[in-house]
C-alpha cells in the first residue's frame, strides 16, 4: 500500500514541477513569441499528462485502501476538478491574447501561480495529517 501512496505523491510532485516550469517559462521566452507558444503547448501537454496520472494513481490508492470520503479526500477531488478548469481557461485566454497580438505572459503566470498555490496547500495539508 505504501508503494501506491508513494507513486501517487511522485506523480503529484511531477505535476508541481511541470507547473513550476510553466510558471517561469514566460520570463525566459518573452522575446521570442514562436518559442514561447511552442513551449507553452508542450507545457500544456505535460500538465495534462501528469494531471491524469496523478488523478488515476489517486483513484487507485483510494480504491485499494478502502478509505471513506474525508475532508482531505474531498479537497483532493475538488482540486482535481479545479486544476483542469483553470488550465483550460488559461489556454483559451492565452490563444485570444496571442491572436490579438498581445503578451499573455503575465496572465499565464498568474493562473499557473494560483494552480501551484492550490496544489501546494493540498499537499501541505495531506502531509501534516
Amino acid at each position: 500500500m505504501d508503494v501506491l501512496i508513494h507513486y501517487h505523491f511522485l506523480m503529484v510532485e511531477g505535476l508541481m514541477l511541470v507547473m513550476l516550469i510553466n510558471l517561469f517559462l514566460p520570463l525566459g521566452l518573452r522575446n521570442s513569441m514562436d518559442k514561447y507558444i511552442l513551449y507553452t503547448r508542450i507545457g500544456y501537454f505535460a500538465f495534462w499528462a501528469l494531471w491524469s496520472m496523478s488523478l488515476f494513481s489517486g483513484l487507485i490508492v483510494f480504491v485499494f485502501t478502502k478509505h471513506a470520503l474525508t475532508l482531505r479526500v474531498d479537497a483532493m477531488i475538488a482540486l482535481a476538478v479545479i486544476l483542469p478548469v483553470l488550465d483550460g481557461y488559461r489556454a483559451v485566454k492565452n490563444k485570444k491574447i496571442w491572436l490579438s497580438g498581445g503578451d499573455a505572459s503575465t496572465f499565464s503566470m498568474s493562473v499557473v501561480g494560483i494552480e501551484l498555490l492550490l496544489t501546494l496547500m493540498i499537499v501541505a495539508v495531506t502531509k501534516m495529517s
